[in-house]
């Protein structure tokens, strides 16, 4: 059973690479100890931001090492994505993540195919959710993106993540929900599960409105880049110091719109302003885009954000 919840700040972080695609070790050293330094709680790795669909096992495994032996130095937590089309592949995943001593694993909705053109249904969901967590031997978080999750209502929660809130090796729900009604639902229609549970906020222009409601904590991009901020926001909501946290969630909002929409090269970007790590990503990607490359370097580097 899942005996630590998933709380706290945990920046979702991008994998510092060279310009062969290797993983660049020290650059990921300095990257852990530039969110230690903010005292997070916790890193999120390979996800979308992460490039964790697009490496090599190889590269998957030489970076989580790096990250984890860092992290233990530092007394922080990992959770690495595991997502893959197939179950059984994502259980392959979560091995090797296991084998690398992460923490937990983060595992998203089974993508590719489509029934009938859209996406899976609950049963299928259930299935697969049910299956990895009953195979992994550390806790599980799962992925919850209203836009793919079938037959949404907003004020409801579904009653398969109710379920699966139950289950004894699901430790919470990454949460990347726009709909202050669905987040609600998932929130208080989970808080007596019977084990410790965690619902964390995706998104940073919500996480002081997450909070407020209840979720227990925030995963947001933009926290990768000013984790302090991202850090006092959370100590101030749960302080009670509500005018406090709402000052930093309007202060972090222009980053957070810096960002979106750029995924893993805009976080590259702003990594390589703080001097951590180079902008070399794996192929597909490309670069980010002008003129919204420069203006996240000087938005970075305007001391703005700590």
């Amino acid at each position: 059973m899942s005996d630590k919840r998933i709380e706290g700040t945990w920046p979702i972080i991008a994998t510092p690479m060279t310009a062969d695609e290797e993983i660049d070790e020290e650059g990921m050293r300095r990257v852990v100890d530039y969110e230690a330094d903010a005292g997070v709680d916790g890193l999120w790795m390979m996800g979308a931001r992460g490039e964790g669909p697009n490496l090599r096992e190889r590269i998957v495994r030489r970076a989580l090492e790096v990250a984890v032996d860092q992290s233990k130095n530092r007394g922080i937590r990992v959770v690495t994505g595991c997502g893959a089309p197939g179950t059984q592949q994502t259980i392959e995943n979560v091995r090797v993540a296991e084998d690398c001593g992460v923490d937990m694993v983060h595992i998203t909705e089974p993508y590719y195919y489509k029934l009938d053109g859209k996406p899976y249904g609950e049963r299928e969901l259930w299935a697969h959710y049910e299956a990895v967590a009953d195979a992994a031997r550390v806790p599980v978080v799962i992925y919850f993106d209203d836009s793919k999750w079938p037959g949404i209502t907003p004020g409801r929660c579904p009653e398969p993540i109710k379920k699966l809130a139950a289950h004894p090796n699901i430790a919470g729900i990454k949460a990347s929900v726009g709909d202050q009604r669905i987040l609600q639902s998932l929130v208080w229609e989970t808080e007596d599960v019977g084990h410790k549970f965690g619902i964390m906020i995706t998104f940073g222009h919500m996480a002081f409105a997450g909070l407020v409601i209840g979720c227990h904590g925030t995963t947001a991009p933009a926290a990768a880049i000013a984790p302090k901020m991202f850090v006092d926001m959370y100590i101030a909501t749960k302080g009670g110091d509500l005018e406090r946290a709402l000052t930093l969630q309007r202060q972090v909002i222009p980053l957070c719109n810096a960002i979106r929409g750029f995924d893993a090269p805009s976080t590259k970007v702003a990594f390589a302003a703080l001097g951590l790590c180079e902008e070399h990503l794996s192929m597909p990607l490309q670069p980010m885009i002008e003129p919204h490359r420069t203006q996240l370097i000087e938005m970075v580097k305007s001391g703005d954000y700590y």
